[in-house]
């Protein structure tokens, strides 16, 4: 159970958490809880996480540096009972040896300054919700024809849903071509056949309008929605 889900950036109500979190204790389904993307959340505090209403234990919690810092240092850390986290530690320990000290030297010495830590993700979360509203502002120029979207309150990703069938291969083939990867949603569920993940995390900013009006261009030329769909955009 991830907070801001990747890739359709769902993310539970408080009444939600607590209603899962019931269930699994009286059925004895523990919970995984990803909770990678909760710190970039962009416009107000981030919600607390599921593991803050666990009063018995049986959420385990996961989370890293990897989309705040940096994925090259492949550190994260498990929040949960003692019995299962050395457990896991052991399995981990005989799997790969344990993550590399140099790396958990680095992770320590990051979080052990809360207020560089802090400083580094409001940076980043600017620098995130500025590529996000550039990103959805060239949605609505290009894309209002071909589905739907919703705003992201955080995190890298939109969820793209086009309102006709596409041949999302193809596609992927005809966009690779022209130097613009897409993430086609098949990947994340086999029933979003008509699905794109787009992601602003790393392009520039500035060529943001730039791709995504070739994009919609291949789309237009090459492939042929119906013609009732025209017109008829939407968004979120």
């Amino acid at each position: 159970i991830p907070t801001l889900h990747n890739p359709t950036q769902h993310s539970y109500s408080t009444e939600e958490k607590q209603k899962i979190i019931m269930q699994c204790e009286q059925h004895g389904i523990p919970i995984v809880e990803d909770d990678v993307y909760g710190d970039l959340y962009f416009n107000h505090e981030r919600p607390k996480p599921l593991k803050s209403f666990d009063t018995k234990d049986n959420i385990l919690y996961m989370n890293s540096l990897s989309k705040t810092v940096s994925p090259g240092l492949r550190v994260g850390w498990i929040v949960a009972k003692p019995s299962v986290a050395a457990h896991l530690a052991d399995l981990k320990m005989q799997n790969d040896y344990g993550a590399s000290s140099i790396s958990q030297y680095i992770a320590i010495q990051w979080l052990t300054h809360p207020q560089y830590h802090d400083q580094h993700l409001k940076m980043l979360k600017n620098q995130l919700l500025i590529k996000r509203n550039l990103f959805l502002e060239s949605l609505k120029r290009y894309f209002s024809d071909f589905g739907s979207w919703s705003t992201p309150e955080g995190s890298f990703y939109i969820w793209f849903q086009f309102k006709f069938s596409i041949d999302m291969k193809r596609l992927f083939d005809e966009a690779i071509a022209e130097n613009i990867l897409i993430n086609p949603g098949e990947v994340y569920d086999k029933d979003a056949r008509d699905c794109i993940r787009f992601s602003y995390a790393y392009i520039d900013a500035e060529d943001i309008d730039a791709t995504l009006k070739h994009l919609s261009k291949i789309i237009q030329t090459r492939f042929t929605p119906p013609s009732s769909h025209i017109g008829k955009g939407n968004h979120g």
